[in-house]
């Protein structure tokens, strides 16, 4: 039935190939409306499924300043030199705001509402702000032992070469408690980078470099708004280089942060999708001439290949919300290789019937009755394969099923009507091209002769495959997202200067905490502060919301403590009159001394709640680290480790630091971030794969299966693929080729493509009259040969690709095509003729007949 229904397809389309035509230029004219509307979304967390609290984190992440929407701009000076980097920031801050319509706010610094904070409201509440080893720190200065050591000290320093520099620092603060104590334990928390205390600048402690944040006001994601918002901080610096012209020194400049990252990411996606769709589509074409010699084929194949790849993305862009990863839009150039597969297999029968006199009509025909059912049926195993990995909820698996599963389908629709009319146009009159055979009369001639040697060699490949992942397992799972991303050297210098000169690396793990309302959030989001504080490594930076305001376990424990241990009057008297032993002024130090002690009594009161940060108006500095509506509210914090250390390293860091929340709190925050996630995806795309590769197998087994309508030969046509993959994953096992959550997808895909040669095999040799093994090789070897080197050549285009991601997808598949290639021309007609030659029926026979 399905091969009359194709015959009838076949000669209708060629009766009216001038309508059929029109009708697909229509349709392709409309997709290109479509594909026109469809954005490259280059963000990895975009593949992630949606509703794991740790994406949903990530997701709040985004609306605070944790998130990425932010630029870094890094200034660099020849020499030290604080005074030229703060003029230089100043200058570019300026700027920057000259359009606030694409830079939001920028952040140089301590400056304004914050240094405002600090300085002011902070400083009266000093001693609740410090973490228990601080607070003991502190008392032990306070003590009238401490302040009479402390004193004793001033005393020896005011006579060194540096007079009014010590001694400004000794009227501030003459028991250098603020800068011994509370800058040691605080300053970090005001900030992810070091602070010049002098300029309140992002200045490093060599005096090399200066740092500002630029916030946009809308995504990174938003490729449009980046190359604005890029634009606008290119001539800002450009703008800033040639006010500072005139000045002692010379400053350079560069970038990162979300923006940057976003710009590079998708220049290089981009340009590693056009290079690999063009070549894909050059290369299948150059295979397909030289295996027909006929440049009119180019045209007649080349025109509806072309236009199902251009439908398939407009069908698709709607069903993605018109925004692609790079995963998926990849498989832009592997559906030019595996769309090429229909015409191949149906213009070889076509021209095979041709030759033997059949007319145009006819060989469409023949062609379309006789070959078109197996190709049909390996179409729709490649789609059932595809169409499979749908059901996941990793959304890089979601759109790459969607993409072929209906590429495959839509391209096989246009090549079943199109092709027939293409030919009908441009073959009738024309002589019948002859091309390259691609060695496959070697190959035949080995099968034939030597079909033991060669299943004996094909089987002992596939048992040390085995033996391989016997010993050493599967292939391992890389779960470092950075290593999928495309290499971007503007942006790895930026990270090494920040690396380099302030010793922190832009990669934090993220605390996000949720509450029914803002001041809830915020509440959650200080205990967490709290015990991570105790919790992280050393060195480790924490930034936000407990910065501003202690958590009220910890603020009302140090209360009671500082009031056990301090008498605020005490300590004022007794520093005064250590002050006049020592030769000191007491009343030069009236106002230090008052500060101290109005500190003392406000802390031992008791913490500062949110409702008082607001009402100071200071609660701008906490809603920049929250987000939400109604009642579900996010507040999120960082903890920034020193250094850049290897991401399995950070994976076990932020592992530890969520058991030590969890530990502690009643489970209103979450630790987030790549690094965090990165082993739990691995862990639910390995299950979902699992079960989704077990049911794409299941699949095209039945469809082979209903196809032949005979186990042995469903069986038969199976065998290939299945020693392929085996040798595929033998083979990256041994060349330490790891799984990621790119060429994940590559398994399910060979296995889905890799089954058609076996069945265009087992099709041609269940025809009557077709001969045996060794001669189904050499009339459909040819073809079989091609439809592989296309899908290589589709997928090989990819290894050449700039992103490290792409090209592990590129080689795995490049693995597994040609081992399942390999398999089905050597080892299956070998295994057949050496079955029926144990059989007593001779290796000529078809089978099954």
């Amino acid at each position: 039935m399905l091969a009359r229904l194709l015959e009838l397809a076949a000669r209708i389309a060629g009766a009216r190939p001038g309508a059929t035509l029109l009708a697909a230029a229509a349709l392709t004219a409309l997709a290109a409306v479509s594909v026109s509307g469809i954005r490259l979304d280059q963000d990895l967390t975009s593949l992630l499924p949606s509703d794991m609290p740790e994406i949903k984190g990530l997701d709040a992440v985004q609306r605070t300043i944790a998130g990425m929407d932010y630029a870094v701009a890094v200034i660099e000076s020849e020499t030290p030199d604080p005074g030229l980097l703060a003029r230089a920031a100043d200058r570019l801050t300026a700027r920057l705001l000259e359009k606030p319509g694409v830079v939001r706010r920028v952040k140089s610094g301590i400056e304004g509402k914050e240094r405002e904070f600090f300085a002011d409201f902070c400083l009266k509440r000093a001693f609740l702000y410090l973490p228990e080893e601080g607070l003991e720190e502190a008392i032990a200065v306070l003590s009238p032992e401490g302040i009479a050591a402390a004193v004793a000290a001033d005393a020896k320093l005011i006579d060194s070469p540096l007079p009014n520099a010590i001694q400004e620092r000794i009227e501030r603060d003459p028991l250098g408690i603020f800068e011994k104590v509370f800058l040691k334990h605080l300053a970090q928390g005001m900030s992810l980078f070091t602070v010049d205390l002098r300029t309140g600048k992002f200045i490093s402690a060599d005096g090399r470099a200066a740092l500002i944040q630029a916030f946009g006001s809308q995504s990174p994601r938003d490729i449009g708004y980046t190359a604005r918002f890029m634009d606008h901080l290119r001539e800002s610096v450009s703008a800033m280089q040639k006010d500072l012209a005139g000045d002692s020194g010379t400053v350079r400049v560069h970038f990162t942060g979300g923006y940057p990252v976003a710009e590079a990411s998708e220049a290089e996606i981009r340009k590693d999708m056009i290079l690999s769709a063009v070549g894909s589509f050059v290369s299948v074409l150059v295979l397909f001439y030289l295996a027909f010699a006929a440049m009119r084929l180019h045209v007649i194949v080349g025109a509806p290949l072309a236009a199902g790849v251009l439908l398939t993305f407009g069908a698709c862009a709607p069903l993605l919300g018109f925004r692609m990863t790079a995963v998926a839009a990849a498989f832009g150039s592997i559906l030019i290789g595996l769309g090429i597969d229909y015409p191949i297999h149906l213009y070889s029968r076509f021209s095979e019937e041709r030759r033997s006199g059949a007319s145009v009509q006819e060989a469409l025909g023949r062609a379309w009755r006789f070959t078109g059912p197996g190709v049909f049926t390996a179409g729709l195993t490649t789609v059932a394969a595809f169409a499979v990995l749908c059901l996941a909820d990793f959304r890089g698996l979601v759109e790459v099923g969607t993409l072929v599963a209906a590429g495959v389908a839509i391209i096989g629709a246009v090549m079943l009507g199109i092709l027939p009319a293409l030919l009908a146009l441009l073959e009738k009159g024309r002589p019948v091209p002859r091309g390259s055979s691609f060695g496959v009369p070697l190959v035949q001639a080995l099968v034939s002769r030597r079909p033991g040697v060669v299943a004996a060699a094909m089987l002992a490949l596939a048992a040390a495959s085995a033996a391989v992942l016997a010993v050493s397992g599967l292939p391992e799972f890389d779960t470092d997202f950075g290593s999928l991303r495309s290499p971007m050297p503007a942006i790895d210098l930026a990270n090494s200067v920040i690396e380099a000169r302030f010793g922190i690396s832009l990669n934090p793990i993220l605390v996000v905490s949720r509450g029914k309302g803002r001041n809830e959030a915020l509440t959650a989001a200080a205990e967490a502060h709290s015990v991570l504080a105790g919790a992280a490594s050393s060195g480790t930076v924490l930034v936000g919301p407990g910065v501003y305001f202690p958590p009220a376990s910890r603020a009302e424990k140090s209360a009671r403590r500082l009031a056990e241990a301090v008498n605020p009057e005490a300590v004022a008297s007794a520093l005064r009159a250590e002050l006049d032993a020592n030769g000191f002024d007491p009343e030069a130090f009236a106002g230090t001394v008052e500060t101290l002690k109005t500190s003392l009594e406000i802390s031992i009161k008791g913490r500062a709640d949110i409702g008082e940060i607001d009402s100071a108006g200071y609660g701008e500095l906490l809603d920049s680290f929250v987000s939400g509506s109604g009642s579900e509210w996010s507040a999120v914090g960082a903890l920034y480790m020193p250094g850049m250390p290897a991401q399995a390293a950070r994976a076990a860091e932020a592992m530890r630091l969520e058991a030590a929340l969890k530990a502690a709190s009643d489970g209103d925050s979450v630790i987030t971030g790549m690094d965090v996630i990165a082993p739990k995806i691995r862990d639910l795309v390995a299950s979902e794969f699992s079960g989704l590769t077990g049911l794409s197998v299941l699949m095209v087994l039945v469809i082979t299966f209903a196809h032949f309508r005979r186990p042995g030969k469903a069986l038969l046509a199976v065998v290939p693929v299945t020693m392929g993959l085996l040798c595929t994953l033998g083979a990256m096992k041994a060349a330490g080729i790891h799984f990621n959550f790119m060429n994940v997808v590559a398994m399910p895909m060979i296995f889905g493509m890799g089954v058609d040669d076996g069945i265009h095999f087992m099709q041609r040799l269940s025809e009557k009259g077709s001969g045996g093994p060794a001669s189904v090789l050499g009339s459909s070897g040819r073809a079989i040969f091609l439809t592989s080197l296309t899908t290589i050549a589709g997928f090989g285009s990819l290894v050449t690709a700039a992103n490290p991601g792409l090209r592990s997808l590129g080689l795995v598949a490049l693995i597994g095509i040609s081992t399942c290639l390999c398999f089905s021309t050597l080892l299956l007609p070998a295994l057949i003729i050496c079955g029926r030659r144990l059989l007593g029926h001779g290796g000529g026979s078809a089978a099954g007949q």
